[in-house]
């Protein structure tokens, strides 16, 4: 028989790239990225862990999930450092490797709440600062066709222009739903890889394997195939911003599991995690302004 938490573990990437799709196309990358940093998925995946595990299993998946956020952080700075270098089928594998590196050397640090807790609020601020750097003066208009390159041209060679351009937005928007549908796929799979590995793998590593970069990994990498380097820049400004959300709820779970019931736990999470991510990206958003 088939329960609510097996009905989770295959919908709930696949709801959410859908839904981040729609809003890149309402309101843009910038919000659909805040959108894919947000506890979406590690969140419905840790308090499914939780639940069929047990609530000590799930107050050292907490813990372990801090560190995990930081290792999430690194893999999308390396995939943005190399993917300017190399094709992205050469950047993909070299992040993930980059990913597990950092995740182990995470894994040794002492075992400090506060520590990991003031190390996982740092690494958003930090990823935002050096993906900035990497893509200063960039912007997703770079890549498309200004007004001015029309400029003295005859009227049949805009009708022309305007004939092509609709030509490659209806390609474009057949393959991006084709990638779209990979994505959803690709999502659903790696969500049942990590529930379905805790038991085997334990509470430490399951909370970081819950913040692997399924969701960053997945729509950053198609977003740098489909827009280019641009496009990859703004996304993962965005995503860091929404990922400082992320942190705030591994770091409500991990301080508030041992006390209270997992429905208060968990709910506490939820709500630090929307003031902690509109908080950073309205912060991001200033600075962006004055730059």
């Amino acid at each position: 028989m088939i329960t609510w938490m097996d009905a989770a573990k295959v919908l709930a990437v696949p709801v959410l790239l859908f839904l981040c799709d729609r809003a890149e196309r309402r309101w843009g990358m910038a919000v659909a990225s805040v959108i894919v940093g947000l506890p979406f998925v590690s969140g419905p995946a840790s308090l499914i862990v939780t639940l069929e595990q047990g609530r000590e299993f799930g107050i050292a998946m907490a813990y372990g999930a801090l560190p995990g956020i930081p290792a999430c952080i690194f893999h999308g700075v390396a995939y943005a450092w190399l993917a300017r270098r190399m094709d992205w089928k050469m950047a993909l594998p070299l992040s993930l490797a980059a990913y597990v590196l950092f995740a182990m050397l995470m894994c040794r640090f002492p075992h400090s709440l506060p520590l990991a807790t003031a190390a996982a609020f740092a690494a958003p601020v930090a990823g935002m600062v050096l993906v900035g750097r990497m893509f200063r003066g960039m912007s997703e208009a770079d890549t498309g066709v200004g007004s001015g390159e029309r400029s003295g041209k005859g009227a049949d060679s805009v009708m022309k222009d305007e004939a092509e351009h609709t030509g490659d937005r209806r390609g474009r928007s057949a393959r991006g739903s084709r990638l779209l549908r990979l994505r959803m796929l690709a999502g659903a799979a790696v969500m049942l890889a990590e529930t379905s590995a805790a038991a085997f793998v334990g509470p430490a590593w399951t909370g970081i394997v819950i913040f692997f970069p399924v969701m960053s990994g997945i729509v950053g990498i198609f977003t740098h195939i489909e827009s280019g380097d641009a496009a990859l820049g703004s996304f993962y400004r965005g995503c860091f911003a929404g990922l400082s959300g992320a942190v705030a709820f591994a770091a409500a779970v991990a301080w508030c599991l041992p006390h209270f019931s997992a429905a208060a736990a968990y709910s506490a999470a939820l709500a630090s995690s929307l003031a902690s991510s509109l908080a950073t990206a309205f912060i991001s958003s200033r600075i962006s302004g004055r730059g």
